[in-house]
């Protein structure tokens, strides 16, 4: 009997449907609905549309699924072949359309949207379509399709809609560009008859339908051919009696400007379309926030009020209510927006975004670390959240130097650039996000003791941030590192003109007490430098107005009763000292202090006194163990100078310390005093371990001169590379 021949189920066949049920499994855990599609091999594989609480949405995507045995991983993306062809085929679907692919080895999808992946395309190789069948694209390893990844997926497909509804204008805070969901219009630039011009001048009836697909098509391009097409179109007889339009093409045009960070353009486009459509709260919601960025709060207040009483379930308005109250000083209440709209939409990414900043500057850094570091893990396609990250890690690391900070603070910053690199439009936003990337990198590096490097971050954005607080403020840093102390003063005297960073992602905790601290050491800096008596006067002005301003800012206070010693007001430097000392647990400092009044009358028995209690209540403090390292080197005791001397050393901001000479110096001059080392070891020490930036300056350059010129075996002729216990050291960095 002849064998019947039926068809073979291949494994193709089966893998396919294995992937299909993977994908269909998670889809139907959170209460969506799918719908198998077959028939093609390039095709949509699956339609689905988005439940809300049991209740349809009305928001459908369509999905396609491609399965593997093995994943092609480079850096942070999962790589995968595919046909152009197919690829333009996916292009040209209305709805948004998600690209899958299924790992079967370890039963995980990985997903993007087509647009998304077309975007980073015509970034990395522009020519893709030509002469080629077929090309590589990338999708980000931390795009998981599980249920977070489906929330993710409606959130983006939300914003689409949302800004087909308001005309495309949806960008609740300061941030970088939301990417759309996949539009491919079949109305083309031809079919509108686009020239260089902008619209001919051939009358044009636009449809809703075709409306919707317009506004899909400007979306995609750059801010400034967005307001080219649309001051065209608005001027154009097209908008006579079409109001609809007018509002619409009048949101495009505000959020155009606004991208390009022409708030003083954004604002009256953004008013006519209030005015024409007064009840629209996603036009108040916009307007809300052009009003922020130009410093109109109250205005904002009333216009997001009026948002909440249209729409009271919208969450990206409480959103944008949050972003005025935060712009008003009020955190409690911005806050509570916030949260508000997290209930309404859980996955809503900038409002937890806005929550870390609120944990971030009011110092709660744990709380901000663990929000910062989820928004990081599950949204990679936005670069605020490991930007933010970054700076906590630094702002951590101030408090609390260890070098596993600084480590992180890197992983997190290089996310932030391939991020940033893989963005595609040069917006207002993308801008803040770059200079916010440079100012965190620039603080790495200089926390890392480069400070060459750290300078040239800062400069690669001069011409943007050169009326910005924080980028005046950290030039102002870098120069006292380098001893340049006049520009230090230039640039801590333009940060004092701004109240805050004109970005307004750039965290800052740069209160104006600290800045007045930081103007008043460089200008004690320059006095021991040109003994003018003028700088040394400026000093104690700056002391005395950071001290009234900010109470708890215990360098200035310190640095107060320095400079007071210094011009021989020793009875009001006793006066704060004293009053300090007198509480049951005085702050760290005080006791440092009164060893220099003790010192200054010659009393070395109360300057032995007062720097062992001031050790007691900062064992492991910088400055009180570098100035017992040189008290026990004149004293001869060299291995009790070591010790104090290594525990300085040992912090890693040593170097960057007022003291950071004094350890570096005192360490090779005892390892020079040291039987067994000698002054090979105390110079090998210098040039190997003291930073670059150190080794430049006069100090450790005299140091490294006399330390050469000694040889093994001779007998060394008394030297001093520092004098003993320098009087009136400052306080801190």
């Amino acid at each position: 009997m002849n064998e019947i021949i039926l068809p073979k189920r291949t494994n193709e066949h089966v893998k396919e449907d294995i992937s299909i049920n993977f994908v269909e499994g998670i889809i139907l855990q959170k209460g969506w609905k799918c719908q198998r599609i077959g028939g093609t091999e390039y095709g949509i594989d699956i339609d689905v549309e988005i439940f809300e609480k049991t209740k349809p949405t009305g928001m459908p995507f369509r999905m396609q699924v491609k399965s593997t045995d093995s994943l092609m991983i480079e850096q942070n993306y999962i790589s995968y072949d595919i046909e152009i062809k197919n690829l333009n085929y996916l292009l040209g679907h209305y709805d948004p359309t998600v690209f899958l692919i299924y790992d079967k080895k370890n039963n995980k999808g990985y997903w993007d949207f087509v647009k998304d992946i077309r975007d980073e395309l015509d970034s990395r190789k522009p020519d893709w379509q030509k002469n080629r069948k077929k090309v590589r694209i990338k999708i980000p390893v931390t795009n998981i399709f599980n249920s977070q990844g489906l929330g993710k997926i409606k959130q983006v497909i939300q914003r689409y809609r949302d800004r087909i509804s308001s005309a495309g204008l949806m960008f609740n805070t300061p941030s970088t560009k939301y990417k759309g969901s996949t539009i491919s219009p079949s109305i083309t630039q031809q079919d509108l008859k686009f020239d260089r011009a902008g619209l001919s001048s051939k009358e044009v009836e636009i449809s809703e339908e075709q409306l919707k697909e317009l506004l899909g098509l400007l979306d995609s391009r750059e801010p400034s051919e967005i307001i080219k097409l649309a001051e065209n179109l608005l001027s154009s007889n097209v908008c006579e009696k079409n109001l609809n339009l007018k509002e619409k093409l009048l949101a495009i045009l505000a959020k155009a400007y606004a991208d390009s960070g022409n708030f003083d353009r954004a604002l009256p486009m953004a008013r006519k379309s209030c005015k024409i459509n007064p009840k629209n709260s996603n036009a108040l919601n916009n307007l809300t926030i052009i009003l922020v960025e130009k410093g109109f709060v109250k205005e904002a207040i009333g216009m997001i009020k009026r948002a909440v009483k249209l729409s009271p379930k919208d969450a990206n308005i409480y959103n944008s209510a949050g972003v005025v109250y935060l712009a008003k000083g009020n955190n409690g209440k911005a806050l509570d927006y916030f949260k508000k709209a997290l209930d309404i939409d859980s996955n809503l990414y900038e409002a937890k975004l806005n929550i870390g900043f609120i944990y971030r500057d009011t110092g709660t850094l744990d709380r901000a670390e663990d929000m910062f570091k989820e928004l990081t893990e599950v949204w990679r396609n936005f670069a605020l959240a490991p930007l933010s990250l970054g700076n906590v890690y630094l702002m951590k690391y101030e408090l609390y130097p260890n070098k596993t900070l600084l480590e992180k603070a890197r992983e997190a910053y290089s996310i932030a650039e391939s991020t940033l690199l893989a963005l595609g439009k040069e917006t207002f936003w993308l801008k803040e996000s770059w200079v916010m990337f440079h100012i965190g990198k620039s603080a790495l590096l200089g926390w890392q003791y480069q400070i060459d490097e750290s300078l040239r971050e800062l400069r690669s954005i001069e011409k943007e941030s050169k009326d910005d607080e924080t980028y005046n403020y950290n030039m102002g840093q870098l120069h006292m590192l380098l001893q340049d102390y006049d520009l230090a003063i230039d640039y801590y005297q333009k940060s004092l003109k701004f109240r805050k960073s004109k970005w307004q992602r750039v965290s800052s905790n740069i209160t104006e007490s600290r800045k007045l601290s930081s103007l008043g050491s460089a200008f004690y800096k320059k006095y021991e430098e040109t003994n003018d008596n003028r700088c040394l006067k400026e000093a104690t002005d700056c002391f005395e107005k950071a001290s009234s301003k900010d109470p708890n800012n215990l360098s200035a206070e310190i640095n107060r009763c320095v400079v007071y010693l210094r011009s021989n007001r020793d009875k009001e430097a006793k006066a704060i000292f004293e009053n300090e000392l007198r509480k049951e647990k005085p702050r760290r400092g005080f006791h440092y202090v009164k060893a220099f009044y003790y010192l200054k009358q010659g009393n070395k028995k109360g300057v032995y006194f007062e720097l062992k209690e001031e050790l007691k209540i900062d064992p492991n403090g910088i400055e009180i163990n570098t100035i017992l390292g040189q008290f026990h080197f004149d004293k001869r005791d060299i291995p009790e100078s070591i010790a104090y001397f290594e525990k300085a050393y040992a912090s890693p901001i040593a170097p960057l310390t007022s003291v950071a000479e004094d350890i570096y110096i005192g360490l090779a001059q005892c390892y020079w005093k040291t039987k067994g080392k000698g002054v090979d070891y105390g110079l090998r020490f210098l040039l190997d371990k003291c930073p670059p930036f150190l080794r430049r300056r006069r100090r450790v350059q005299e140091a490294l001169n006399v330390l050469s010129k000694k040889t093994p075996g001779m007998k060394p002729k008394r030297m001093i590379i520092y004098k003993p216990i320098k009087l009136f050291r400052l306080f801190g960095r």
